[in-house]
């Protein structure tokens, strides 16, 4: 009787023994996909998800002198060199939707220029938890600002390359979009203008390149700033994975 009962503790003890592990698990589990932690311990906070754009591309090279060399071969099309990954990419122009990327791409077809598709993804990017809820919503926005004016910057070059907009229009939009990024980078600076935080000195700088693209944007140049949007958001995606 005593060894049967000696038996019947050592089942349990293993019993719970798995299910404890199985719920320590199960919680690390949620908690690591939920949250990054730095080497300071400190938690970091999801503060934007992934994003995907579809580049149109005429070439690419590895080094990029050569990539410049051959972007000269397609004046009337290409539009940025474009770094992505090992690549340097000839990009004619972005989009945030695949399907409008492969019609321009079978449009070039028909004309009897090659052309493919190249998708660039943007990772999540973390915040510090010690942020305070309005600097985390302040944040937030300044990421926000970089798929707004991308897409404003995309749909316009669309609607001036097919005659749907013209000149006014184009300055009047883009004279917003200037507005709204200078607005939005003064309540930035000075919320911020005290803080020696790398995290909020790299989104400062790329609030600054942002809002220069935007003020040299012009009709002509409407693609071409939008891809040079991808550019310095990159580069900020790389700072801020540094830091989490």
């Amino acid at each position: 009787m005593q060894i049967k009962t000696k038996k019947i503790i050592g089942l349990l003890s293993f019993s719970l023994f798995w299910i404890a592990s199985i719920l320590t698990f199960s919680l690390v589990g949620y908690f690591s996909s939920s949250l990054s932690i730095d080497f300071a311990g400190n938690h970091n906070l999801p503060i934007t998800k992934q994003i995907e754009i579809y580049l149109v591309c005429f070439a690419k090279s590895r080094v990029k002198a050569e990539a410049e060399m051959l972007n000269l071969d397609y004046t009337t099309g290409a539009q940025y060199v474009l770094k992505s990954g090992e690549y340097y990419y000839v990009v004619h122009s972005a989009y945030e939707n695949e399907n409008d990327a492969m019609m321009i791409i079978k449009n070039f077809e028909k004309k009897l220029l090659k052309a493919e598709l190249h998708v660039i993804s943007f990772p999540d990017i973390f915040v510090k938890e010690s942020f305070s809820q309005e600097q985390r919503n302040l944040v937030a926005e300044s990421f926000t600002l970089f798929l707004e004016s991308f897409r404003s910057l995309s749909d316009l070059a669309v609607g001036f390359s097919s005659g749907v907009y013209d000149e006014t229009y184009i300055k009047e939009k883009l004279q917003n979009l200037k507005n709204k990024i200078e607005k939005h980078n003064e309540k930035y600076y000075k919320t911020f203008s005290t803080t020696n935080d790398p995290e909020t000195i790299a989104i400062g700088e790329y609030l600054a390149d942002l809002l220069e693209a935007t003020c040299l944007a012009s009709s002509d140049s409407l693609w071409h700033t939008s891809i040079e949007l991808l550019e310095i958001y990159s580069n900020l995606t790389k700072d801020m994975q540094l830091f989490s």
